[in-house]
């Protein structure tokens, strides 16, 4: 009878983490640092209907959804929600685009849409680089 070996395939020393991997931390450290940046003594307000909360227990609304890459990470389509506006209200888009329009002007909406036709794929070295850049901004923070 043959015998059949299964040959291992030999792992580098420095492992390679996978890029959905990546994306899924970077996603985390993104939320993190959105949630806290605007924190005043641990407590951040939901930009749609100003519960103000810690902000550990908010959540990181998009306006445009993170199917959109280059728009995934951007600061200015991303804010501090809370879960009921986030995930209740589906965003709650009537009053984000409102509070968009006010902190960033009156082309902030079409500037975004635009944006949405961007194709962006994400290389490893550019999320490993967010990942630390956002985790040591909010181990600043916290």
């Amino acid at each position: 009878m043959l015998s059949t070996k299964v040959k291992k395939k030999s792992r580098s020393t420095t492992k390679r983490r996978s890029k959905s991997l990546l994306i899924r931390l970077a996603d985390a450290a993104f939320s993190k640092h959105i949630r806290s940046k605007d924190a005043v003594d641990g407590i951040a307000e939901c930009v749609t209907c100003s519960l103000r909360k810690p902000w550990k227990e908010l959540q990181a609304g998009h306006f445009v959804s993170r199917s959109k890459h280059a728009l995934r990470y951007a600061e200015r389509n991303v804010h501090v929600q809370c879960y009921r506006c986030n995930v209740l209200l589906k965003g709650n888009y009537p009053i984000y685009a409102l509070f968009l329009q006010r902190k960033y002007g009156d082309t902030i909406l079409e500037d975004l849409y635009a944006e949405t036709f961007t194709i962006k794929k994400w290389s490893t070295s550019e999320l490993e680089e967010m990942i630390e850049t956002w985790t040591k901004k909010t181990l600043k923070i916290s």
